[in-house]
């Protein structure tokens, strides 16, 4: 069997090599959407419906 490399070790538990090389960085891009500007612009956007919701409940209430 060929000699591995100082930065590997054999795993005998998964006959494997377990290298320490840092695992792959995995793109997350679309799962953390808290700050963006279409968010933000929904929020605004729910915010005003709901005011203008309890305004209408309001309006009708005092008739």
């Amino acid at each position: 069997m060929a000699r591995l490399p100082a930065r590997d070790h054999f795993d005998e538990r998964t006959n494997a090599v377990n290298d320490n090389r840092p695992p792959l960085v995995v793109d997350n891009n679309g799962v953390d959407r808290r700050g963006t500007r279409g968010s933000r612009l929904v929020r605004l956007l729910l915010a005003v419906l709901l005011l203008a919701a309890v305004g209408a409940v309001l309006v009708m209430m005092s008739v």
